[in-house]
């Protein structure tokens, strides 16, 4: 039997962080901005230039303020453009998630964006 092998994902909140992260041998990268603010969306053009600079796996954060995980229809928009923005550049997964007023994972949410 064969031992699984170990993958590395590490979290980043610099282009030139994941840049590193890509060339010392990380298998997966979770791009993310707002280090301070507990991970946020990060910017456009910074999703871009690492995709662009490197070839191992990447996953955006999809977050689009602080706070709680409770989105109004407006944010749940802004993050569902952000993930069609991911998907134009192929990036390899997203880290998202969203919760009703009740604290429940918001599985109607939930399902538009895996759609």
């Amino acid at each position: 039997m064969s031992t699984p092998k170990i993958i590395t994902e590490v979290a980043v909140f610099t282009p030139e962080s994941a840049i590193i992260a890509a060339n010392a041998g990380a298998d997966r990268i979770e791009l993310c901005s707002g280090y301070t603010e507990g991970g946020l969306s990060p910017a456009a053009s910074t999703i871009k230039l690492v995709r662009n600079k490197t070839t191992c796996k990447l996953h955006v954060m999809i977050r689009p303020r602080i706070g709680d995980f409770v989105y109004s229809e407006f944010e749940k928009e802004i993050i569902l453009n952000e993930i069609a923005f991911c998907k134009s550049l192929e990036v390899d997964g997203i880290v998202v998630g969203a919760l009703t007023q009740q604290a429940q994972i918001d599985t109607k949410f939930m399902q538009e964006v895996v759609e």
